[in-house]
This record gives C-alpha cells, sequence and structure tokens, in this order.
C-alpha cells in the first residue's frame, strides 16, 4: 500500500513517515484529512497540485486499484477512480483503513481489533 504517493516533476515519491496518533482513524475521510495535514506539513514541496494525492492498493483478489483523493482548503472532499473501478470503491476504502490501522498498531491493539471481529461475525449469525 502507498499513501502519500506524491507526482513532483514526473517523479514519484512515497512518504513513509507517518505515525499513529492516540486514535486509529474511524473514517476514510479522517485518515485522509490526517494524510494531507501530515504531507503538507513534512514536504510542502512535494505536491504538484495542491489539492490532490494518488493513493494506490493491492485487493484482496490481487488487482491493484490507484484512486485520487481530493482537496479543498485542506479538507477531504472526495476519491476518484477509474470508471471500471468505480465498482470496486467500497472494498478499496475499506482496505485502505485496514491496511494503515494494520501498519501502526501495535500487537496488542491488532488482537483486540481480531477479537472485536470475531465477536461481530458471532453476534451476525
Amino acid at each position: 500500500m502507498e499513501i502519500g504517493k506524491i507526482q513532483n516533476n514526473k517523479k514519484s515519491n512515497s512518504i513513509l513517515t507517518f505515525s499513529g496518533g492516540g486514535h486509529h482513524p474511524r473514517r476514510f475521510s479522517s485518515l485522509m484529512n490526517y494524510l494531507y495535514k501530515k504531507t503538507i506539513a513534512q514536504n510542502p514541496d512535494m505536491f504538484e497540485s495542491i489539492n490532490t494525492i494518488s493513493i494506490s492498493t493491492k485487493l484482496d483478489n490481487g488487482k491493484d486499484i490507484t484512486g485520487t483523493a481530493n482537496f479543498s482548503n485542506g479538507q477531504y472532499i472526495g476519491l476518484t477512480l477509474d470508471k471500471k473501478n468505480k465498482a470496486l470503491k467500497t472494498k478499496f476504502i475499506q482496505t485502505i483503513l485496514d491496511k494503515y490501522i494494520n501498519k501502526i498498531s501495535s500487537k496488542s491493539v491488532k488482537e483486540k481489533i481480531a477479537r472485536n471481529k470475531q465477536n461481530e461475525l458471532k453476534r451476525s449469525f
């Protein structure tokens, strides 16, 4: 997963210095706002377009998908995917959130998330 992939003079750069903080994002918009603020603060000269961040990930089925997060005045306003990938938008968003949370979480938090998911599955039956 690449988050914060920014185009700068036809070069691609991945920013890997995002830290978790106290809470995990619950919504995709919260994650995007956090990443935008961190990116603009750390590398303001890297933005080709100050209002977009390109995001790419590989889904569980092995398909690589790239999207563009759009911002207005530093706030997330929407996600654009290719026409052929529009049906996968929900899966794309959930994959990005899951991978980000997994990457920043401690072992105990990961175990707690796994327990909560198992409990949710038991309740649904």
